[in-house]
């Protein structure tokens, strides 16, 4: 018995490659598993901070409302004093006006009176 004869020849067999196997830390996909109650407790959290933050829009633009409203409110009072001592300083101007109409008719008069003559004064 030869020992080349009698040994039955053997076939490699051809294997796919491995997979390979990523080290922690480059797997950048993965997703930790959050219980259920905890992803609804944060999704519920999130809902309220946008109720929140919706309350909060509300009251500054309540608020800018409201300054506005001031705002306009003050513009008429200036306006409205603006206006009211236009029309006193308008009275003031005739007040002055008639004194010195009377005055310069009171000062004809004085002529009249030096020149002798008698005329009724106004």
């Amino acid at each position: 018995m030869s020992a080349p004869e009698s040994a039955p020849k053997r076939r490699r067999i051809q294997r796919s490659p491995s997979p390979t196997y990523k080290l922690d830390g480059e797997d950048d996909e993965y997703e930790p598993y959050v219980p259920v109650a905890q992803r609804r407790s944060a999704k519920l959290a999130k809902l309220a901070s946008r109720g929140a933050n919706a309350e909060k829009d509300k009251a500054k633009l309540l608020q800018q409302e409201k300054e506005e409203r001031e705002d306009e409110e003050r513009e008429e009072e200036r306006r409205r004093e603006k206006a009211r001592k236009e029309r006193t300083l308008l009275m003031e101007a005739q007040e002055v006006h008639s004194k010195k109409a009377a005055e310069g008719a009171h000062a004809m008069c004085l002529k009249c009176i030096s020149k002798s003559h008698i005329t009724d004064c106004p």
